[in-house]
């Protein structure tokens, strides 16, 4: 039967999400596994990219805590040493 569909072109088993066409159930089992492989691929890079954005928002945010931080540490020095200039030569 199934050299018979492959010398016909007959293609009775036909790929519910795409228009992929085959002469025998196997080759439909086969073709199935490329659609589930796809879809697990996009799934994990979407989580890669989701991941990836969360990492650069968290540094962001830890670099503008640094950046305050430290802009609050030298305004504390300058004013501890308008007060008391004996501090820094000590």
């Amino acid at each position: 039967m199934h050299k018979r569909r492959v010398h016909t072109g007959e293609k009775p088993y036909k790929c519910e999400e795409c228009n992929w066409r085959g002469v025998d159930s196997s080759s439909l089992i086969h073709h199935r596994k490329r659609h589930k492989g796809e879809a697990a691929k996009k799934e994990k890079a979407a989580a890669a990219a989701a991941a990836a954005a969360a990492a650069n928002s968290a540094c962001k945010i830890l670099s503008l805590i640094s950046l305050i931080l430290h802009f609050w540490w030298k305004m504390y020095m300058v004013l501890e040493y308008a007060n008391n200039p004996r501090i820094l030569t000590n």
